[in-house]
């Protein structure tokens, strides 16, 4: 533990504990300095952000769907401008109780990839499950009940006319998420006869007219509107609640103010602005508060909120009681320059989505990526966490989705158990094609070159754009080397100018404790590297990318 992580722990070791000191301690640990304070600090680059500190829980809330749509919709809710508030100084996203780096750092198996969050085996095969509550949402059923071995799930099935839709669609995208590092709650696939659901005594029925009690008939005639297989049984996504207490959905601006450990604007949190990528990638359009949890968690003596991204059925092809609406994800459900493109030329420009041909697959409803434009890609209404993605956010994200490899996409899609084997390859042909098109709008930000390091007097490093097939080969880059002044943050006469083609450079002999390399790529931005010296060798201490454009369309 670090100093001030020590620092923090010892002011909370009584609770309730002032809250402005938590501001003090965690605004420390994530590198946010004064004035004239050195620009990396000992424990730099931090790689665990405390806010896992123990705290009162907070109070349950709801939030009304609908008005936090149209607060989106008629003006941006965010008040924080600027670059991502959250990031260590190599621009990557500390481990924290909303983010857990994964696949691209720490490579996950076939199997792990797989299996997701999944640690449990799912609600009981064999047994009745016990129904407590079911509704019709938007056309798709969903059932919350207990296995014979006491666990909980919501039971979401695929809506009629579409089996494997929505399970299969919700299934993939928690394992692609979570491999990327985001917290989402465990997940199963399963098919299943009728007999097995049995209302409890004293279930309920949501309806438009309120709240009935829920019998065997009612059960029924709810199941109407579900899909079955020719052998009559039903498929659907049983989703576990994460163990805790739930307190609700967390926002996309702002903090929680009950929330001890939110300090820092969701909109400023680098792991929200970089879900529009992550987003964009799954197509999952429907993304918003009603579809994140918060949930208080007792881990090590300590309670404090996890944040997870939760009810994934409108991702992929998949939309609100079947396949996605044509327009979605190319404009908002209000968007004010589409509407004036269709007026302004009677409707020949601003709806091109109109015309896609999409593969006629039930289970796979709409989605595809001939027309796919990352930049481009909006959800059904704004998110202010979104609306600041810039560049350097884009390039977080799209390293990690560039990272699954054909291989780890067929592997995870073909775990969702398709009874077509057709709607699997055309799936990793989607997912493929639109990683492609983000790595190439993406990647080259700051010449596109990642995971530094120091071996054997060898600054070496990755270039992405050349892993991942942008360009052939190795492009000649421009170096400058420097020594760097820590507490002035200026930079020293210069030590090395130099050109190369591979992927390492020279550490050059100095005197100094710190050295910055940069290194510029023509047409593609550059990357300062920033090194010190720790226990006589030369370790990365921070990272800066720069590029032709810093933020976003």
């Amino acid at each position: 533990m670090t100093r001030e992580t020590t620092a923090c722990s010892e002011v909370h070791s009584s609770r309730p504990a002032a809250w402005w000191a938590v501001a003090v301690c965690l605004t420390v640990v994530l590198g946010v300095r004064s004035t004239g304070a050195q620009v990396f600090r000992p424990d730099d680059p931090i790689g665990v952000d405390p806010d896992r500190l123990d705290m009162p829980a907070p109070e349950p809330r709801e939030i009304s769907e609908y008005f936090n749509a149209w607060i989106h919709i008629v003006g941006d809710p965010g008040s924080y401008e600027g670059k991502a508030a959250n990031v260590n100084t190599l621009g990557d996203v500390p481990s924290s109780s909303w983010y857990e780096p994964r696949h691209y750092w720490h490579r996950m198996t076939p199997e792990e990839l797989r299996r997701g969050p999944n640690e449990g085996d799912g609600p009981d095969a064999a047994g009745t499950w016990h129904v407590t509550r079911a509704q019709l949402d938007e056309e798709t059923v969903r059932i919350e009940m207990v296995d014979v071995r006491g666990d909980a799930y919501v039971l979401t099935l695929d809506p009629m006319g579409h089996i494997e839709l929505v399970s299969g669609a919700a299934f993939i995208s928690a394992r692609l998420l979570h491999a990327m590092g985001y917290n989402v709650p465990e997940s199963f696939i399963v098919r299943f006869p009728r007999e097995r659901l049995r209302p409890s005594p004293d279930a309920v029925l949501d309806a438009a007219g309120g709240r009935d009690a829920l019998t065997a008939r009612s059960l029924d005639a709810l199941l109407v509107h579900a899909a079955r297989y020719d052998d009559g049984t039903f498929r659907g996504l049983a989703r576990s609640m994460p163990d805790g207490e739930t307190v609700g959905p967390f926002q996309y601006y702002g903090t929680r103010p009950d929330d001890g450990n939110d300090i820092i604007p969701h909109e400023a949190r680098r792991e929200l602005r970089g879900l529009r990528v992550a987003a964009a990638w799954i197509n999952w359009t429907r993304v918003s508060s009603h579809t994140t949890l918060d949930v208080v968690v007792r881990e090590e003596g300590r309670e404090f909120v996890r944040h997870y991204l939760s009810n994934l059925g409108g991702t992929l092809g998949a939309g609100p009681g079947g396949p996605k609406h044509r327009w979605e994800g190319f404009e908002y459900l209000v968007d004010g320059s589409a509407i004036l493109k269709r007026t302004a030329t009677l409707g020949a420009v601003g709806s091109e989505w109109a015309t896609i041909d999409y593969t006629d697959y039930p289970a796979l409803g709409r989605i595809e990526a001939e027309h796919f434009r990352p930049q481009r890609w909006r959800p059904v209404y704004p998110n202010p966490a979104f609306r600041r993605l810039d560049a350097a956010d884009a390039f977080w994200a799209a390293k990690q989705i560039a990272s699954f490899s054909d291989d780890d996409l067929r592997a995870v899609i073909g775990s969702a158990d398709y009874s077509d084997a057709a709607v699997v390859e055309r799936l990793t042909d989607v997912l493929r094609a639109r990683r492609d098109r983000i790595s190439q709008a993406f990647l080259p930000y700051g010449g596109g070159i990642d995971r530094f390091d120091v071996q054997s007097g060898f600054l070496t490093f990755v270039d992405l754009t050349v892993r991942h097939g942008l360009v052939r080969g190795d492009r000649l880059r421009h170096v400058i080397w420097r020594s760097f002044d820590n507490i002035s943050g200026m930079d020293g006469r210069i030590l090395v100018a130099d050109q190369i083609r591979g992927p390492r450079l020279v550490v050059p002999p100095s005197d100094s404790d710190m050295l910055v390399a940069e290194i510029r790529t023509p047409g593609g931005g550059s990357t300062r590297v920033y090194l010190r010296t720790e226990g006589g060798e030369r370790e990365v201490v921070g990272v800066e990318r720069r590029g032709a454009s810093e933020g976003m369309p």
